[in-house]
């Protein structure tokens, strides 16, 4: 069956309207335990750096990133072990700057869309123990690093939006994510066949 693009990205909306609607797009609750204290020197980095830092009982759970993030944030965010969201589409953070979030305790949502994260990072993603949400849209991720993604057995939540360089065959490794409750492929190089 092969549909024109509007009307794929009907049926799209229509998928996602349907999973909002059954609950299966809810918000995991955060955990209300302090893992350990900030590094008070990172949040005044991460502030001078221009990120925008939620605090939730006197410790930092949410960074954003703003365009110009950095590796350097990235590594920072390593010394704040409460943060469970991470926002970093900069198109500076890449692969070094996601190696530096291996065994982050508490991270679960993590957004490096429009960054220059590739292969390589996704490796390392399988590295962070409780990672759900991830956002990978317009990166350089390729087949290969969704066989690496499928390492991660906890994921429910992985948005592919217009990543060029994924194809029908790479979405085998997605078959394999067990957990995984929404996901969203938007792109030219994916097929209904995929």
């Amino acid at each position: 069956l092969r549909m024109s693009w509007p009307w794929q990205r009907m049926l799209m909306l229509s998928v996602m309207v349907a999973l909002i609607i059954c609950g299966c797009h809810s918000t995991p609750k955060e955990p209300d335990i302090v893992v350990a204290e900030d590094d008070a020197s990172a949040i005044v980095a991460l502030e001078k750096s221009g990120a925008t830092l939620t605090k939730k009982d006197g410790v930092v759970t949410v960074v954003r990133l703003e365009a110009t993030g950095t590796n350097a944030d990235l590594e920072l965010v390593k010394k704040l072990p409460n943060v469970t969201q991470l926002l970093a589409s900069a198109p500076a953070v890449n692969d070094a700057g996601i190696a530096f979030l291996e065994g982050h305790p508490s991270l679960w949502f993590l957004n490096v869309s429009g960054s220059g994260v590739t292969d390589k990072g996704i490796a390392d993603l399988a590295k962070i123990p409780g990672l759900k949400r991830l956002n990978l849209a317009k990166t350089n991720v390729t087949d290969d690093g969704l066989a690496h993604l499928a390492k991660v057995k906890q994921l429910e939540f992985l948005d592919l939006q217009d990543v060029k360089s994924i194809s029908d065959s790479g979405l085998d490794a997605v078959q394999e994510m067990k957990n995984l409750k929404f996901l969203r492929l938007w792109g030219k190089t994916i097929t209904n066949d995929g």
